[in-house]
């Protein structure tokens, strides 16, 4: 059996939801030595839960690999991290929160897919949209 992205996404949050921070951060680095890319749901549970763990740094860290800054940055297109994680991120770093927005790059999912950008714009931010998350996924909770 093949362990995919979403198994991951899954594991980690539920390393998350048992209190075990550290661990979920181990499965992220497995997920990575396996060749598996993180998507924007991966990176958006390792966020919300790092900063429910209290590890802003670890957050910050998670935000700049997934919006590709810096120098751990993978190669490909960067997901990103959905919205409320992201904001969440900012409140979270008081006025820290404006300087790491401004070192992200927007990020906009490709063409038809509707994501919108993950610096707040228009698309998407309507009441009870997915917020980049696709509908039909059932790890994702609001």
């Amino acid at each position: 059996m093949q362990v995919n992205i979403q198994v991951y996404t899954c594991l980690i949050q539920a390393c998350f939801m048992n209190r075990q921070a550290q661990r979920a951060v181990t499965v992220h680095d497995k997920m990575i030595n396996e060749g598996l890319c993180p998507d924007e749901m991966t990176y958006t549970v390792l966020v919300k839960g790092c900063l429910q763990a209290g590890l802003v740094d670890k957050a910050v860290q998670l935000t700049k690999i997934a919006h590709g800054v810096g120098a751990a940055a993978t190669s490909g297109a960067a997901p990103g991290v959905g919205a409320a994680s992201l904001q969440e991120l900012c409140d979270a770093l008081g006025p820290a929160g404006k300087v790491l927005m401004s070192e992200l790059p927007v990020i906009t999912s490709a063409p038809g897919k509707g994501k919108g950008s993950s610096k707040g714009s228009s698309k998407g931010s309507s009441k009870g949209s997915s917020k980049g998350v696709s509908k039909g996924a059932p790890w994702h909770r609001n």
